[in-house]
């Protein structure tokens, strides 16, 4: 946590731990609306960036596993998928009445000539502690915070019961 206070500071600065820190404003988020302006900040420390990450399957409040895809990226090339992103890690902290989630990627250098960029959510299983009962799911990797659907692949908040499918009128 001290890492993300001294981000606030400023745009570059010192953990103490030989290692330095950044933001970076984020990309445009889509939501259920579409595309929507960039309104956070990215966290950055050294070459590790914090992802945005989305619910690959829909959960319940029973549920102790939430499987999230981290988004990534790749080049299409004419030999197949070159991968340009790894998971580094997950970081998983279970509040009272939250559980925030960042998930952080390295970028690795394109090694070929002609790069046709695609995106890509890395399936990654996050385990909490104890079931997720009524708590918000929080993307604690960008500054604020942001609140993450519990619906499988949508970005943003939900309404009040988002998983649902609308009803139709006969």
């Amino acid at each position: 946590m001290a890492t993300a206070l001294l981000l606030l500071v400023g745009s570059a600065c010192s953990t103490g731990s030989g290692s330095s820190s950044t933001v970076q404003p984020g990309p445009a988020t889509t939501t259920e609306g579409g595309s929507t302006p960039a309104t956070s900040t990215t966290l950055v420390v050294d070459e590790v960036k914090a992802a945005n990450w989305r619910m690959e399957q829909s959960a319940d409040g029973e549920a102790t596993h939430l499987p999230i895809g981290v988004s990534g990226g790749g080049c299409d090339t004419s030999t197949g998928t070159e991968m340009l992103t790894e998971i580094v890690r997950v970081d998983v902290v279970e509040h009272e009445d939250t559980v925030e989630i960042a998930a952080w990627v390295r970028w690795r250098p394109f090694t070929g000539t002609t790069c046709a960029g695609i995106g890509i959510f890395l399936p990654v299983e996050v385990v909490l502690a104890s079931p997720l009962g009524d708590r918000t799911l929080v993307n604690s990797g960008v500054i604020p915070r942001e609140a993450v659907s519990r619906c499988q692949g949508i970005w943003g908040a939900g309404g009040d019961n988002p998983c649902s499918p609308p009803v139709v009128a006969p």
